[in-house]
Parts: structure tokens; sequence; C-alpha cells
């Protein structure tokens, strides 16, 4: 770098600066088809619905007149179907919110005639803003030293799915997805002597992710039309709150509170030395790095939800759902300002660490001039998880503590107990571990020693044979696992109704005062303790924190998975400028598999090909649950604070239990404690890979390679099994063809043809190039079915290649399914006639919950549809002047706008089984790059 007459840098100083800049704008592509409220149903009238097909099912009922009638509520409905004007103006918040929902517009073919469907958004926004900014400075200082360093920042924001896009609340729907990253390094290197090279180097970068809606983040509870004493009941979240209405549209923004969820920040510090000492090369050194990651914007509701159902305009609180809907009366419930649900949330934020150190030392042996190997050795201690304020679970599960409430349980269940569970066989044990009380970390971290080997020999002038193996070991840092937090956040859930809809909450009090109040102007009552919220009780009930709950926790000893990986292969030159290179490659890797300490035992489950009635039965039989909160009555005098709490826990507020969930083990755990990394699964692949590759001449670049791939893991069928199964590995594609090509079209300058003349500078410097890629499609995932016959003969009555060719939308035949939704003749009862081959396709007749898996999971014939694209790229570099460039360049992904479909239905009781009702891939895009060098 060189500043006139101020600083001459040249050959001493120099700098790079790179700006870029993405917009994709584009229509959401999948189907934006919504429900929207009509303009009668905003202002109360639902008398259309009653001349629509099951008109019986769109009757509003009104909520003021529920009485009880045979021990259930019931209600008369509207006259006519219609609100009166007065009930809604009651509504605070109603005239705000339905500002987001768009008028119908009825598109034919998909609007129904409730109006199901009735509005079609085709220029809803899917739209992708990134800019990104890479700058780096590098400076001699002398021979032997020098420094550099780079800073980068780019920012990506996604504004998408918003349906309210042309409503006064434009925003509020949308996904609002924003990514954020930012860092900087330096680096110094300093040359001791010939054989001695020092290189040290620091570094921090920080990555956050949210989403970012001004609308919500920006509003308020009272512009939205809540009481100014709502916000105060929240503890201070100024923001819009949460409202659904069911069935109109999805409401995929406006749940939870705005902001940078998650931000991760990595520092480093690295020194490597390298050394050459007669034939060797050593390279070592050793790298120190903590990972910090932050959850700074509290989850869950902080300013508020609230979901509006048919819950209390239906005819009767026993309304099944077939005979009424939820259009027309959810939105009545809104209107009504009725809700069926109000939450909000506290939720403490979380700031993790990681420590990470390690060392290693790595040998080049030059053994000969045509034989080298290499050996190396690396260290690497990962240390525990940890969060700044203790706010969290420790690793382990306690099994010998015993709760206070354990004698009083295993004395109600020696009162009642089962012929299947002795009375000295029923135990209550086991509480949960908090940092800063057990234990200060999460996990004790790992320690891994990871060797490698190689070995490269020159065969000849144009042969070259090379060998590698060495081990890899995957991370376990605050980055990808965090622990629970349990304890440090809170939902409250205001009880709307205790009686069906006799009463109401919220200063409504009887059914009747809806006529001039709603549960909307008092959403969260006074609670006795002095707060509107109830208050996270952190980790003051200590072991007794999960009782009741099932869980998953991690051992102290937990550790990622280790992988071996091994290749060989051979490089050979063919001709000038073509090599050909084969290969072997393998690996073997242990992981950690996550298994249920509350299984159910292999006796009690039912065997067999076909449903078993009676053991289904037995294990669901309803019987007296004795972690009842009725047999705690000492807890609730000794620790009334944990009665209170267990007193919202459903273990414990069910007066009956299945007769499954007593025996299993971990009963204190809600019989669903599972431990993480339990047992080491494994898991191995194998591929044979050939390349073929074409180096730049005559215009031209070109590479082809192809490789077959193989792959077992071991999984668990059920979850009694102690042993793990293998079976295919669903990640592994047998084959892949990949070929890419670069060719300078042979015009203009310097070129073949068309090299003098105005016409070179239009067609002349102009590149193209592709790829084409093929690749087996993955495997579909089967549950656990009945099926006639051997997995070879399914697989040939599926008869997929007629089936798909004949019809592309349908991948397996339905003849292999027996059932009446298919085929009228087949009985609705009885058994599958002799010589039938397939899938149990009659819905009462389906595996039970506990029954021993019969079919496989994945079957290496039945894959979903494989790969087949054309990705293109046409480019040219125009020279403007001397040291100024423009590149431009076109790409066009998917150029033949190939469609790959989605996996098939895979429900033999559902109508369109074996119907393919996806795309897995998306449509043709093209993009323009452009791109100015000076």
């Amino acid at each position: 770098m060189r500043i006139p007459k101020l600083y001459n840098g040249k050959s001493k100083f120099f700098f790079y600066f790179e700006y870029d800049k993405i917009t994709n704008i584009q229509a959401n592509p999948n189907t934006p088809i919504f429900t929207m409220p009509t303009a009668a149903e905003r202002t109360g009238d639902f008398s259309a619905l009653l001349s629509v097909p099951n008109a019986s099912n769109y009757i509003v009922y009104d909520p003021r007149s529920g009485s009880l009638v045979n021990g259930h509520v019931t209600r008369t409905p509207f006259p006519g179907n219609i609100l009166p004007p007065s009930l809604i103006a009651a509504n605070p918040i109603y005239k705000f919110y339905t500002q987001e929902y768009p008028l119908p517009n009825n598109p034919a073919g998909y609007v129904q005639p409730d109006g199901t469907n009735n509005y079609y958004d085709g220029s809803q926004p899917y739209n992708d803003y990134f800019n990104s900014i890479v700058n780096r400075y590098d400076y001699v200082i002398s021979d032997k030293m020098r420094i550099n360093g780079k800073w980068y920042w780019n920012h990506r924001h996604q504004d998408a799915y918003d349906w309210g896009h042309t409503t006064p609340l434009a925003g509020l729907q949308s996904n609002g997805l924003v990514r954020q990253n930012k860092g900087g390094s330096g680096d110094f290197l300093y040359t001791f002597n010939s054989t001695n090279v020092l290189d040290v180097g620091a570094s921090v970068t920080r990555y956050g992710e949210g989403n970012v809606k001004p609308i919500i983040s920006n509003g308020s509870a009272k512009e939205a039309g809540f009481p100014a004493s709502y916000q105060d009941s929240l503890g201070g979240y100024d923001a819009l709150p949460a409202v659904l209405i069911n069935t109109y549209t999805v409401n995929n923004g406006g749940l939870t509170y705005p902001g940078l969820s998650q931000i991760g920040t990595t520092g480093q510090v690295t020194a490597k030395m390298t050394t050459i000492w007669r034939s060797h090369t050593l390279k070592y050194g050793g790298d120190e790095r903590r990972y910090w990651y932050a959850a700074p914007v509290p989850g869950g509701y902080p300013a508020g939800y609230f979901s509006f159902d048919n819950a209390y305009t239906k005819q009767a609180d026993n309304t099944v759902s077939s005979q009424t809907s939820n259009i027309g009366l959810a939105w009545a419930a809104f209107e009504l300002g009725l809700p069926s649900t109000i939450q909000g949330s506290i939720n403490d934020t979380g700031y993790y660490t990681t420590r990470y150190h390690a060392a290693y030392i790595q040998d080049d042996f030059r053994v000969t001039d045509k034989l080298r190997f290499g050996f190396g050795l690396r260290f690497e201690r990962e240390g525990g998880i940890s969060e700044r304020f203790n706010r969290g679970l420790a690793g382990g599960y306690n099994f010998g503590y015993t709760p206070p409430y354990a004698q009083a349980v295993q004395a109600s269940y020696a009162a009642n107990p089962i012929a299947l569970l002795p009375v000295n066989q029923f135990t209550v044990a086991g509480g949960v571990n908090y940092l800063g009380k057990n234990y200060p970390n999460w996990t004790a971290g790992t320690n891994r020693l990871l060797p490698n080997v190689s070995m490269v020999y020159s065969w000849d002038a144009k042969t070259v044979l090379r060998v590698g193996y060495g081990w890899y070991s995957d991370t376990f840092n605050s980055f990808n696992s965090r622990p629970g937090q349990n304890g440090y956040s809170q939902t409250t859930t205001t009880q709307v109704s205790s009686d069906n809809g006799l009463t109401f909450c919220c200063g409504v009090g009887a059914n009747s005062g809806l006529s001039t109040t709603t549960p909307i102007g008092n959403p969260f009552p006074l609670l006795a303790g002095g707060t509107h919220l109830v208050q996270p009780f952190g980790n003051s009930f200590g072991p007794d924190t999960l009782d009741g709950q099932g869980f998953t926790y991690y051992p102290r000893n937990y550790s990622p998975s280790l992988s071996q990986r091994w290749r060989g292969g051979v490089q050979r030159e063919l001709f000038p400028n073509q090599v050909l290179d084969i290969s072997y490659n393998g690996s073997y890797s242990t992981h950690p598999f996550n298994q249920s300490l509350s299984y159910l035992p292999g006796q009690y489950w039912a065997t067999g090909n076909t449903y078993n009635a009676a053991e289904q039965a037995a294990m669901t039989t309803n019987v007296t649950n004795p972690f009842y909160i009725g047999n705690l009555t000492s807890l609730q005098q000794s620790n009334p604070a944990l009665y209170n709490y267990l007193n919202t826990i459903s273990w414990f507020t069910s007066k009956t239990l299945q007769t499954q969930q007593l025996l299993r083990a971990n009963l204190n755990a809600g019989a669903g404690l599972t431990e993480a990394g339990a047992v080491r699964a494994k898991s191995w692949y194998q591929d044979l890979q050939v390349l073929y590759t074409k180096r730049f001449s005559h215009g031209i670049l070109s590479s082809l390679s192809y490789t077959r791939a193989f792959g077992r893991q071991q999984w668990q069928p059920n979850s009694f099994d102690q042993s793990l199964s293998w079976q295919l590995n669903p990640n592994t594609r047998p084959n892949r063809l990949v070929w890419n090509a670069v060719w300078e079209l042979p015009f203009g300058k310097g070129r073949q043809w068309l090299t003098t003349g105005p016409l070179q500078h239009v067609v002349g410097g102009w590149q193209l190039s592709w790829v084409y890629q093929y690749q087996t499609g993955a495997p579909v995932s089967w549950g656990n079915l009945f099926y006639d016959g051997t997995v070879e003969q399914v697989v040939q009555a599926l008869n997929e290649s007629a089936t798909h060719a004949a019809n592309s939308r349908q991948e397996y035949s339905t003849a292999a399914v027996y059932s009446p939704v298919f085929n009228s003749a087949d009985l609705a009862t009885g058994a599958i006639p002799a010589g039938f081959v397939g899938l149990e396709g009659r819905s009462a007749f389906q595996p039970g919950s506990y029954q021993i898996r019969q079919f496989p999971q994945y079957v290496d014939a039945l894959r979903a549809d494989p790969i087949r694209q054309w990705d293109v790229k046409v480019y040219r570099r125009f020279t403007l002047h001397e040291r100024l460039n423009l590149n431009l360049g076109i790409d066009a992904l998917n150029l033949t706008n190939h469609v790959q479909f989605g996996a098939p239905s895979l429900s033999p009781t559902a109508t369109n089984f074996g119907a393919v009702t996806s795309q897995a891939n998306g449509a043709r895009q093209l993009q323009i790059n452009l791109r100015i060098e000076f």
C-alpha cells in the first residue's frame, strides 16, 4: 500500500477489502393458502355458515347461556348466528388484532363452502438480504518478522411467511430471521533461522441468531388495547402479546419475544512451531480456546399469550370434535374476548462457558526420495460446561436420594398393590443434581489422545500410492449442548374456567358477566404471593425439581462421538493433463446412544404378527396412583412449598395410572428416565471412489467422480432391548456421480475464432461451467407394522418401479395393503386371507403401543427419489483498466427445473398410502453476481 507523499509501504504493507451484498427477492415457494374471516364475520355475522354442508357444526353458541344439563354445561345458539355488537365492543383488543387479517379473495379450486382456504397470498414475500465485509492487513516488519490481521462482519435478514404483509400490521407474522457474524484475528510469524519458525495467533469470533420484529418489540400491550395495569403484571416486558386464533391461519410470528436469542463467541490463542531436523519436519504446538454461549432473550411468552378456539362457543362441553368446527366459532370467541388459553412466562437467561486445551506434534519423515511417513499425536481436553450463575442442572442422577414423601407413597401402594408388582419391589427414589450445589459443571469433560499415521510412496514418475489412518473426536461444548434450566423458568397459566364455562376467571364471575366484561380485562389476577405471575423457584427444591417428570440426564462421564478413519489410494497419470485416482475409504465410529432407564420389561410386550387386544388392555388398564397428591398430607404440613409445586404436576394430580407405568423403573422420575449416552452405538462406512480429472488445457477443465458406498449402524428396535442391533445406515447413499467442467468458449482475442473485429468484444472472454449430480435417494423410514410374507416379498408387492413409472405421484401400489380403504372386498374383521403378501392396513388391527417390532425401519430397496440436477454458470471478466476488473456471473441452479419428489406417505391406514405429497428440492433459480477488483 502506498499513500503519495505520506507513506510508502511498497513490498511491506498490503491490504485486502471485500464487500458482498446478496438480495434475494422472491415469492413464497410453498402454496400460500390461508383462512381469513369474511367481512360479515368481522362484524359478528356468521349467518352464512348456516347454509353450508353440515351447517350444525357451525352454529355459534352463546357462552353466557351455559347451564348444567344432565351433568354437562350446555349452551343455546346466538339468534340467527349473529353476535350482538355490544359484546364485540366489550373486547378491548379486537379492533387492533383484526387489522392483521386481510380480507378473503376466494381462490377458485381452494376455497371451501365454509370459507376454509379462502385467501391466496401469491405475493407473500420470501426475501433474504445479506451484507458482508472482509478486511485484511499484512505487514512485513523485517526479513524475520511479519504480522497480519483481519476483521469481518456479515448480516443476514430474512423476511418470509408474512401473510399479513398487506395490512397495517405488516411484519407481525414475518419470521424476521437475523444472523450476525463478526470477529477478527491477528498473527505473528517469526523466523528464528532456516529450520525453526514460530507462528503465534489469536482470534475472537461471534455468531448471533434470532429474530427482529420491530412491530412487536416497539409495540406495547396498551397499544393493542390491553388495560394499563396489564404491563405491570408481566414484570416490564413492553411488547405486543401473542394472539392465536385456531384455524384462522397459522401464526408464524408474534409468539415469542424478539431479539438475538443465541450469541456464540469463540476466543482462541494458538502457538505453532515448525522445526526441520535431518529428514524430519516437525510441527508442534498448543491451542487454547474458550466457547461462550449466551441466551440473553427470554423464551416463551414474556409479553403474554392468548389462544382462542370453540371451547366455550360450541353447544356443550362434551360436544365431540366431529360435530363442531373452529371455523366461525373460534373467531366468535376472539370477538367475545374469551380465550381458551392464557399464559405468561418468566424465563431466565443463560451464559455458558466451555474450556478447551490441546497440544499436538506431527512428524513428516522423509525416508527416501520416493517414500515418506507421517506420524502424529494430538491431546485434547474439553472441560465440562458451566453457567456463570449456576442456573441449571448438573450431570448425573442421584439414584440413592429418598424424597420426603417416599414413605407416604410406599404406604399408599402397599394398600392397593397390583399383582404384577410385589410391594417389596416398589421403590420411590432418585433426584437431580444442580450446578453449584453438587458439581461446578454439567459433565466432567473429556480427555482424548488422537493418533494418526500416513504413508506416501512414488511408484514411478506417474504413479503415487497413499495410505492414511487417524482418530477424530466430536465436540461437546456450550455451542451445541447446554444443561437444562429447570426451576429458573416458569410459565403461568390462568385457568379460564374451572367448571367448563359456568363461571370464568379474571373478574368475570358467572358466565352472565360476559355481557359487560371479558377475561382480557384482567388476564393475570393477583396471586397470594403478591405477584401476577408464578415466580421461578430456582434450585430451591434441589433433588425434587423434576420429580414426576420424565427427562433425559447426562452422566458425569458423558463423552461425544469418536471416529477412526482410513484411506488407501493410487493416483496415476494416464496421459498429459489427465489423472485417474482410485481409493478405498472407511470409518468406524462409536457415539453416545440414549437409552431408557424406565423401559417396560419385555415380558409385558405382545409378540406375533397380529394385534393382541388382551395384552394391550392389560397394560393400559387404569390402577390406583400411589403418587396422588391426596396421599401426601404429611408433606403439606412439613414442606408446603414442595407440596404446592407437586400439585402442578400431572404425575401427582392424577388419581390413576396405567398398569404399564407402575411396571417401569425409576417411578419417581415419572417412569420416564432416560440416560444420554448410556451405551456406545457403533457405525461403519466404506466406499470405493473413482475420480478422473482433466487438468486445464485447450480451454477445458473437467472431472468425473463416482462413489459406491456401504454403511451400517446400530439401533434399538424395542425400548427394552439391552443390546443394540445392526441395520442399514440411512445417511449412506450407495451411488453418487458428479461431473463438473469449466469451458472457456473459443471466441475472442487469443482464442480460436473471432479473434479480431468489434464482435470479439461481445462474444470473447466468456466461460461456461456446470455441475451435474446424481445420487441415490435416502431410505424411507417405516414404523412398526404388521406384514405378511418376507420383506423381499413385500418389496415386490409394493411394485415401486411399475407404480411410480405409471404415476409419478404414486410411489407404491396400494394392492400391497390389506384394507377396505383401497379394496372393498377386504373385510373389516377377521384374519388376512392365506396367500396375501403385503401390509395390514386396517386401523383396528395395527400394532399396539406395546407390540414387539415386526417390520424393519429401513429397507435398502425402498428409497425416496434420487437427486438429478444440473447447475450451470456463465462467467466473464471485463478489464476496464490496467488495475480495474469487473466480474460478471450468471448462475442457473437446477437449470432443467427437475423435480425431486419427497418421500411418500407410509401409513397403510391412510387413504394416500404410497402417494407423493411433497417436493424435496427447489425450483430453478437464477442468480446474477457482480464483483469489482482493483
